[in-house]
């Protein structure tokens, strides 16, 4: 894996390769070898159709189940045609018709009335008490932040779990950039909660779930994080 992952990054025609790139076709490959029943250089096509069935079976989305297969397609082509000059004659995913892409889903912009809704719920959260109490506080603390900080800064999800105070900016990295975003830019109100907070576990998949479940608390339409962008 390693050595496939080393030959994208050079084969890129822009001569770079996203770390986040490097690391989701890590991941799609793990996944991929810890299901497998069989050594790796013995799959055939049918072993590709059988994980894609896998992954349907799995409630897995049709983007996710491209990248994952994608990923092990670029795997066993490199099996073929670089790795010790070729030690697969065929690569097994290559025939394998990939799924669509679903359409994406109009923004929707959350009205002023409904980020205060939210920003009212996670209010309510952080004041539970009794067993429990330290992660419903911290979930609450982080979402009233992060609802607050997307609305204001336009970021993207992916990049708040990146985010570092430097100086008086916040730091990110977004699409395998670094970026600023100055602190005169956002309300004043949210600069104390923002200089104490750590981003490090607030992934787009935990913020999207998160997001989710205070829409249903609050009888709203379920927003995704990107509408508050």
């Amino acid at each position: 894996i390693d050595d496939f992952i080393s030959y994208a990054g050079r084969a890129d025609t822009k001569g770079k390769k996203s770390i986040h790139t490097g690391t989701a076709y890590r991941k799609s490959l793990e996944r991929y070898l810890a299901w497998l029943p069989i050594h790796p250089l013995d799959a055939n096509r049918d072993t590709a159709r059988a994980y894609l069935e896998y992954l349907n079976g799995h409630y897995v989305a049709p983007k996710t189940r491209r990248d994952y297969l994608g990923a092990v397609r670029a795997f066993y082509s490199f099996l073929v045609t670089e790795y010790k000059n070729g030690i697969l004659s065929k690569n097994p995913f290559k025939e394998l018709k990939l799924p669509k892409n679903e359409r994406a889903k109009p923004l929707v912009i959350p009205p002023r009335a409904d980020i205060d809704k939210l920003l009212e719920h996670a209010r309510t959260q952080r004041i539970i008490t009794g067993r429990g109490a330290y992660h419903a506080n911290e979930a609450a603390e982080g979402m009233l932040i992060i609802i607050q900080l997307l609305a204001a800064s336009g970021l993207r999800c992916g990049a708040i779990h990146t985010i570092k105070k430097e100086g008086d900016a916040l730091s990110y990295y977004s699409k395998g950039k670094r970026g600023k975003f100055p602190f005169s830019e956002l309300p004043a109100a949210l600069l104390p909660l923002i200089k104490g907070m750590d981003f490090t576990g607030w992934t787009p998949a935990r913020i999207a779930r998160t997001l989710q479940r205070y829409c249903i608390a609050c009888g709203l339409v379920e927003y995704s994080p990107h509408d508050f962008r």
